[in-house]
């Protein structure tokens, strides 16, 4: 869930859905302005340390997703 620190009760009803429904989920993003400021800048966020640790556990869970199915 992208920004998903800006409104608690929406993502949480997100999760809910997603698990009611049996999708699964990568998981959360919060709010960056990092990652803001990189965009704005027209760089590649990732390339930020800061956001890609953010980012790296929701790729490890991405690929785990898809060697499960």
């Amino acid at each position: 869930i992208n920004k998903w620190d800006l409104n608690p009760d929406i993502s949480q009803e997100i999760e809910n859905w997603a698990q009611k429904n049996d999708l699964p989920m990568a998981g959360r993003i919060p709010f960056s302005n990092t990652i803001v400021q990189s965009i704005a800048k027209a760089k590649i966020p990732a390339t930020n340390p800061e956001v890609r640790k953010m980012l790296f556990p929701l790729w490890e869970n991405i690929i785990n997703q898809l060697t499960v199915v």
